[in-house]
């Protein structure tokens, strides 16, 4: 009976090392510039985010390191789930945008915070980048992620014109001056 317990405990370790080794040689990571604006007070605010990336056979996920401190995840399932910091993301719409002469999948998703309503957010997403563009549903914040490859998306998305449905509680300021 103890060398079976034994063998069962080296297999489960031998699983659990494999499982590790496979996606230790998954993992990237790299800096991004991005910005925040607001459309009724004009104030814009950039910075440099550090993400890190794992990709494994069942899902991939994108780390972004906050300037406080904190983290938040962003992770893809196979099976077309996405979860933001551990919650579930209610699709909205999607599309094959062109952008830059490439077909660029881009989703729309709800994000309802569980802890405080002012928290809820419209996020524009990218299967292969992670975070495109947010918006905050309380104040209209906006952040565009990864401002030097996507700035012409960017503006697209908070100026309304790719024909997005609209979601719950949805902010209009597509009639204002974006700022540049």
């Amino acid at each position: 009976m103890r060398k079976l317990s034994f063998i069962h405990l080296v297999s489960l370790l031998l699983l659990i090392s494999f499982c590790n080794q496979k996606q230790e040689a998954s993992k990237n990571d790299y800096i991004i510039k991005n910005r925040n604006f607001n459309f009724q007070n004009k104030l814009v605010n950039k910075f440099n985010q550090r993400i890190h990336v794992t990709t494994t056979d069942f899902y991939k996920l994108f780390v972004y390191e906050n300037s406080e401190g904190t983290n938040d995840s962003l992770k893809f399932f196979k099976n077309n789930q996405v979860y933001f910091n551990s919650v579930f993301l209610k699709q909205i719409d999607a599309k094959i945008i062109k952008f830059n002469n490439v077909d660029l999948p881009l989703g729309k998703y709800y994000f309802e915070n569980q802890k405080d309503y002012r928290g809820n957010h419209i996020f524009f997403i990218n299967n292969r980048d992670g975070l495109i563009f947010s918006e905050a549903l309380n104040s209209g914040f906006m952040t565009e992620y990864d401002t030097e490859k996507y700035h012409n998306l960017h503006k697209a998305i908070a100026l309304r014109q790719l024909d997005f449905k609209s979601g719950n509680f949805e902010l209009q300021f597509a009639t204002m001056k974006y700022p540049e």
